[in-house]
């Protein structure tokens, strides 16, 4: 071989060389970039998006609206009503004792339980009132008053007995008890009071239970108004506001001046039984 021909053959030999060593440090470089070819993921086809789908974490729920009819035993559907109207959506609708009403579902437990609680029966309170008349020493009374008389009623004696020293009257008398039911949360409650001495018109208003164990319940009074009939006309000789008794307990609530004598005063003492 001449000399010419080894030195075509050795530039053949190193340009194969170079060549092959220029591919080896390009694939080396695209392994450094981009990892190896087997953990790479496809190339997406045309019109394809790798897109997750994101979730709205700071999205409510809808609420839930439901319409429910309820029939009431024992409460006023109007009253009833108007204690829940927070609870309800839009206007209710009623008839006779049922009512309809639209709610969220969320809203339902609490003005279930809140129905349960109103929907009951309610209570009876029966009065009893002792109309006393009294007088300190005024000649005048002693006309209209006879002596004090005996008192068997213990409990009523001794209410009469610290009123006695409380306001010094030298005499009284006691009527008869009138006797009064009134139902809880009945409103306004009328009673001519049985007297010998005048014409008494006794008004409760409001009355209500505190409590629930028995003998330590107290009612509550909104308010007590006595009226004098003479000459056929009434006029309040007593007005007293938010009182209260306690179960079998006694109650003085207040004095008035009878229109009958100008030295007597008029005074009613009420005891509460819970029935």
């Amino acid at each position: 071989m001449t000399l010419a021909k080894y030195r075509r053959l050795g530039v053949y030999v190193l340009a194969t060389l170079v060549l092959g060593w220029a591919a080896v440090s390009t694939g080396i470089s695209q392994e450094i970039n981009n990892g190896p070819a087997l953990d790479r993921k496809p190339d997406l086809e045309q019109g394809q998006t790798n897109i997750k789908p994101s979730v709205d974490t700071d999205r409510s729920p809808i609420p839930v609206i439901v319409t429910k009819s309820y029939s009431l035993k024992f409460a006023s559907p109007s009253e009833f009503l108007s204690l829940v109207k927070p609870y309800m959506v839009g206007e209710p609708a009623l008839s006779g004792n049922t009512i309809v009403v639209r709610l969220y579902q969320s809203s339902v437990p609490a003005f279930e339980e809140l129905l349960k609680k109103y929907d009951v029966e309610k209570k009876s309170v029966l009065f009893r009132i002792y109309p006393v008349f009294a007088s300190r020493n005024n000649p005048e009374a002693k006309k209209t008053l006879p002596p004090t008389p005996e008192i068997k009623n213990p409990e009523l004696k001794k209410v009469l007995d610290e009123l006695k020293g409380l306001w010094n009257f030298e005499r009284y008398e006691v009527d008869s008890p009138s006797l009064l039911l009134v139902k809880e949360d009945s409103g306004s409650n009328m009673l001519r009071l049985v007297s010998a001495q005048s014409s008494l018109r006794l008004h409760v208003l409001y009355t209500k239970i505190r409590g629930e164990e028995t003998g330590k319940r107290v009612v509550s009074i909104g308010q007590i108004l006595l009226e004098q009939g003479l000459y056929e006309s009434w006029e309040t000789i007593i007005d007293t506001t938010d009182v209260s008794v306690k179960e079998k307990g006694s109650l003085v609530v207040g004095v008035g001046g009878s229109r009958l004598s100008s030295g007597t005063a008029i005074i009613l003492i009420i005891s509460a039984e819970i029935k």
